[in-house]
């Protein structure tokens, strides 16, 4: 069989396949568009009673018993809250890029988002990503609540402070402003089959 020569000696039988996978790579390397809003309604739908439920906690304990009690509502509660928010295909939890408990550091995927809504304040869209294992990860920003301020501003009462601080030794959440950005809610999705990435 005849076979066509291309410019430089090689054969185009030869070049077809280099050219295919060449333009097989650079697509696999293009940015994939975000998950749809379908995924921002689920993941928003997720944050709500989160959300709710542990401001009508913290409000409770404020009357209650004080800022204190509200310490340790939020030290003790939002965790089991998140919980009873997730599922076994939904996880939630809470972030921020000045923390107050270690144990609410960003998941790496959550990492580069915080940082975008840090450097752009005016940023105050949820946003969704597709993760490494083909599920998605849904962030919501928090902002500086007048709630927030007993604990999180930059007046504390004495007993408040010593409180955050024998509960937080390494506290990095106080001097917050109202609406300021406090933070993200997150949540991980899981995709069934036929909705993960594309």
């Amino acid at each position: 069989m005849h076979r066509l020569r291309a410019r430089g000696g090689g054969t185009l039988t030869r070049r077809v396949p280099i050219l295919v996978g060449g333009l097989a790579a650079l697509f696999a390397c293009a940015p994939q568009p975000p998950p749809g809003a379908e995924w921002r309604d689920r993941g928003a739908a997720v944050v709500a009673p989160f959300k709710q439920q542990l401001v009508k906690e913290l409000t409770a304990a404020l009357e209650q018993g004080g800022p204190e009690r509200a310490i340790d509502v939020c030290r003790v509660r939002a965790p089991e809250i998140a919980r009873e928010a997730g599922s076994e295909s939904v996880e939630v939890g809470r972030t921020s890029h000045r923390l107050g408990n270690p144990a609410n550091a960003p998941r790496k995927w959550v990492e580069p988002l915080l940082s975008e809504y840090v450097a752009d304040p005016a940023q105050k869209e949820p946003r969704t990503v597709w993760l490494d294992s083909g599920d998605v990860g849904y962030v919501e920003p928090i902002f500086t609540a007048p709630l927030c301020l007993t604990c999180h501003g930059d007046a504390l009462a004495p007993a408040v402070e010593a409180r955050i601080r024998e509960r937080y030794p390494a506290d990095q959440a106080t001097g917050f402003q109202q609406g300021e950005l406090r933070g993200l809610f997150w949540v991980e999705l899981a995709a069934q089959p036929g909705e993960a990435q594309p």
